[in-house]
């Protein structure tokens, strides 16, 4: 039943969500700029009903917070709530599985993450074309 569950999930990345490594830069107390970067998973829906359904996300997953701005709803995972997000509902994506591999691979020891960062990126572009 689990598996059912996580084929609608990966239904619903495919087509309202957002997989994307995210980079921030900052200067720490020595004065010298750091860079860091993280992957995010965002569904973003709007309503009552759009709320049920992040709720209903939230649930099956188990994982991940629901923020809500000016009526807009958005179920976010950072760091690694995304990486068992992916882990769990990555295999059932079925149109954005470049980018699930690509943010997989973020999480290995040695990944070159700011060439994941223009990796996703890119995936990200071509996907609205």
């Amino acid at each position: 039943m689990k598996n059912e569950l996580y084929h609608y999930v990966g239904g619903i990345i495919d087509g309202e969500g957002t997989i994307s490594c995210d980079k921030r830069e900052y200067i720490n107390k020595k004065s010298v700029k750091k860079t860091y970067y993280y992957i995010s998973i965002r569904i973003g829906m709007s309503g009552r009903a759009g709320k049920k359904t992040l709720d209903r996300i939230q649930e099956i997953v188990g994982l991940g917070d629901i923020y809500e701005h000016r009526g807009v709803y958005t179920y976010v995972a950072h760091g690694g709530v995304a990486k068992a997000f992916l882990e769990r509902v990555g295999p059932y994506c079925y149109s954005k599985q470049d980018q699930v591999q690509a943010a997989r691979s973020f999480f290995e020891k040695g990944a070159n993450k700011e060439s994941i960062y223009w990796r996703l990126r890119y995936e990200k572009q071509i996907s609205y074309k």
